[in-house]
């Protein structure tokens, strides 16, 4: 059980960010950075709380060092004060110990990651202490004088600790070294990275899927070998590519997501369609497919949610937009009115299965693009779908605003109506938005289309999400609004950005 204990933690987020990490990402703030589905200042706060710290001032510019400073002269001169600089990373478990042991630390002691600037870092004084040391304006004057003080202080082990001031440190954790997806383990092996997993048979066709796919088209991944299977978990290596993927650009917005990113991410694209297998399979079989990929499965995806405990209270949060079978309806009105009037076409194609952008990895500098992550394959013939279905999966990233729901940067609130509505951060350019529309049609589809299809991604993934019901309820509205606009009528040359 945590306990609480009587130091205030400060988190010091006024430092400026290099120009050289700035370039990648376009924050002014370190803390403004988002990584792994949360703001990195939200991190730092969740990371105090599980410390046991129930005081946490927050300094973000000279004003709240200001404040700060007040404070802790105001309280008992011999509290302890842990100091904590938004540029100090490193793994959660570690960095929050590190921060409980400094909570009980006696007299004053720092730490300082070999990446760190003077100034920087992790460390613990009496408020007296702590006061003197925020009141002054800036990092010159504190880097001073605490190098005047620096017999006072206690130097710490600071292994384990990694400042983001660092561009090489930087574009590690931008690329996700530090952390892992949560069904999944990841671990660094010299230049590669092993990826492990409980879910067995998902490794084994990711595996198989790279395998059985034309060699043409093996460049535009990163290639997994060293295939293992042992005590009920399998595991392979690839290559450790240490740059960030599509989605945490993205969502930093353009100073992040470069015009020559986004459209190295649209011509990598461009070329896998172009270049992959397509068979024809006669407009009977054709149909089929889609059923299967547009009907059959969001169907049995929302009966499984409706099954599970938090079913009930995801319908009752939705009965202003026509509960989860309302929505089912719906869609299947949109989608059957456009087979009516267009069907299903006589082709498959190869498919990657989940293009969408956290499956992109991309350098912004170089145009380097690279799939991870398909949805993988037993057979050849599983390497097959419906031509359309990666068009969908990438436009629910750059027109459906996917990736904002799925990093919870959004708000849900309830109008006069009693209609929940859902409000999402919209880091770019409705320019974004026209590209993608020109693109989409030089590669032979329609836009319209896709975005029925679209529909069927939101709603077929809530049960996907049933850990976060706000999340369920989030993409739920998603759907409801994309569908809202499809049927005012057709779609527009461009389709603007949620």
């Amino acid at each position: 059980m945590r306990v609480n204990h009587p130091a205030v933690l400060v988190w010091d987020d006024s430092l400026d960010v290099p120009a050289e990490v700035a370039g990648w990402v376009g924050v002014p703030r370190f803390g403004r950075l988002l990584h792994d589905r949360s703001r990195l200042e939200d991190r730092a706060a969740q990371l105090a709380a599980d410390a046991g710290f129930s005081r946490i001032l927050l300094v973000r510019d000279a004003a709240s060092r200001t404040r700060a400073a007040e404070e802790l002269r105001e309280i008992d001169p011999q509290t302890r004060v842990v100091l904590w600089t938004s540029d100090v990373v490193g793994q959660d478990e570690h960095l929050a110990a590190t921060l409980g042991k400094l909570a009980y630390a006696v007299g004053s002691v720092v730490a300082v990651p070999a990446s760190g600037r003077p100034g920087t870092g992790v460390g613990s004084a009496m408020a007296s202490v702590a006061a003197r040391w925020l009141s002054l304006p800036s990092r010159e004057e504190r880097r001073v004088w605490l190098a005047d003080r620096r017999d006072e202080f206690d130097i710490l082990d600071a292994a384990g600790l990694h400042s983001l001031a660092d561009p090489a440190v930087f574009i590690r954790w931008l690329s996700g070294a530090f952390y892992t997806r949560a069904f999944n383990a990841m671990s660094a092996v010299g230049r590669t990275l092993r990826k492990e997993s409980k879910d067995v048979a998902k490794m084994r066709r990711e595996c198989r899927w790279w395998g059985l796919l034309p060699e043409s088209l093996r460049r535009f991944g990163v290639m997994p070998f060293d295939y293992q299977e042992a005590d009920g978990r399998a595991s392979y290596r690839m290559e450790r590519l240490v740059v960030p993927d599509a989605a945490v650009l993205w969502l930093h917005g353009p100073d992040a997501m470069t015009d020559t990113a986004f459209d190295a991410v649209l011509d990598a694209v461009g070329d896998f369609l172009a270049e992959r297998p397509q068979r024809g399979v006669g407009a009977s079989q054709g149909a089929e497919v889609a059923e299967r990929a547009y009907v059959t499965k969001v169907t049995e995806r929302i009966r499984a949610l409706q099954a599970m405990p938090v079913g009930a209270s995801v319908e009752a949060a939705l009965v202003g937009v026509g509960g989860l079978d309302g929505l089912v309806q719906r869609y299947l009105e949109l989608l059957r009115a456009e087979w009516s009037v267009r069907p299903p076409g006589d082709a498959v194609a190869v498919q990657h299965g989940d293009l969408c952008f956290s499956n992109i990895l991309v350098d912004p500098r170089t145009g380097l693009v690279r799939f991870i992550d398909p949805k993988g394959a037993d057979t050849e013939a599983d390497l097959y779908g419906d031509p359309f279905y990666d068009l969908a999966k990438l436009s629910h990233s750059v027109l459906g605003g996917y990736d904002s729901i799925n990093h919870g940067l959004f708000d849900l609130t309830l109008g006069d109506d009693l209609r929940p509505d859902l409000r999402m951060d919209r880091p770019q350019p409705e320019a974004r938005a026209a590209r993608f529309a020109e693109r989409v049609r030089n590669w032979g589809a329609d836009l319209r289309r896709i975005r029925i299809y679209e529909v069927s991604l939101f709603l077929s993934m809530l049960p996907l999400h049933a850990e976060s019901p706000r999340k369920v309820v989030a993409f739920a509205l998603n759907a409801d609004r994309l569908m809202r606009e499809l049927a005012a009528g057709p779609a527009p040359r461009s389709w603007r950005l949620w």
